[in-house]
């Protein structure tokens, strides 16, 4: 009994004789990675390292002769250390600290927690990822829903010097100062029309990956809103387009003037597209509420496809 307790109490010593040089090896490692002089002395940190490592190495060789355990604790090559990081499996202190706990000691198990905490990383990305595209998707539509309001409001306006002048920021900016009203008038429409094109491009580039997005990642609260709404906007672009209507070419106006009557013939077709009575202010209404959500991906999937 006595033999016993003395090879415990050789045992016990000889591991925290390991962990006092390895918090040793680790000091220095910080000390390098913190370090913010001259050359030379990065060189004498890093021989100061290389001496304590292998004090830490030469106990480790004891310790695992005489106490040949299948948990021993890690060890590490000079060059390999060096590439470390804080993170490093090296630096953990399991084995010393709670030497009864299977994480700490048992090899299966520390792979399988780390392999754990692997997927839950990657579910918290692809989560984040679902929200990133909800977000965009939020974005687009409403600088879909105002710019096409503001440009419907500038082409249906009575272009005269006389007219009443039209409630709009940008046709008080100050860049556009020194021009006449009409001026004023053919600059904003062509400074919002690039910017609608521009967000018309977006969707039309956007759609295919934003619904496999959608689909692949954890549904969200207005989900179904956020997908008619999107679904509403890229089919009002493909009908815009294949009439003629629209070009997404910043090099060419988008015609809104004169559009409300064929996209209300539209509207009474297939109920998707609203227009109220002072402009394209409701692309995106409730229109489509009665489908389901597998009947508005297979038509977001028909819209895209007839707009390749």
């Amino acid at each position: 009994m006595l033999c016993i307790h003395f090879t415990l109490v050789l045992e016990q010593d000889q591991i925290l004789k390991i962990w006092f040089a390895k918090q040793d090896v680790q000091n220095q490692f910080v000390a390098i990675h913190e370090q913010k002089r001259p050359l030379d002395s990065l060189r004498d940190q890093t021989a100061k390292l290389k001496t304590k490592l292998e004090t830490y190495q030469k106990l480790l060789l004891k310790y695992s002769t005489t106490s040949p355990h299948p948990s021993q604790p890690t060890n590490i090559t000079y060059t390999k250390l060096l590439e470390t990081d804080f993170d490093h499996l090296f630096w953990n202190d399991g084995l010393f600290t709670d030497r009864r706990e299977p994480w700490a000691i048992n090899a299966n198990t520390q792979h399988g927690m780390r392999q754990i905490a692997y997927y839950d990383q990657a579910k918290e990305e692809i989560r984040r990822l679902g929200w990133e595209a909800r977000r965009v998707m939020r974005w687009d539509i409403d600088s879909h829903r105002l710019l096409s309001t503001y440009l419907y409001q500038l082409q249906t306006h009575i272009l005269v010097e006389d007219a009443q002048p039209i409630d709009l920021p940008l046709i008080n900016h100050p860049a556009l100062s020194l021009l006449s009203g009409l001026g004023k008038i053919s600059a904003a429409r062509m400074i919002i029309n690039q910017k609608l094109v521009r967000i018309f491009n977006l969707q039309a580039d956007w759609n295919t990956g934003l619904r496999e997005i959608l689909h692949c990642t954890p549904s969200q609260e207005g989900d179904n809103e956020l997908k008619i709404s999107w679904y509403n906007q890229i089919q009002k672009i493909q009908n815009m387009y294949v009439k003629k209507m629209l070009s997404l070419n910043t090099g060419f106006v988008t015609i809104l003037e004169g559009v409300e009557d064929v996209i209300q013939t539209d509207n009474q077709a297939n109920n998707n597209i609203q227009i109220d009575s002072e402009g394209i202010t409701n692309t995106d209404g409730d229109s489509s509420d009665d489908l389901s959500v597998e009947d508005i991906d297979l038509e977001w999937e028909d819209v895209h496809e007839a707009m390749m």
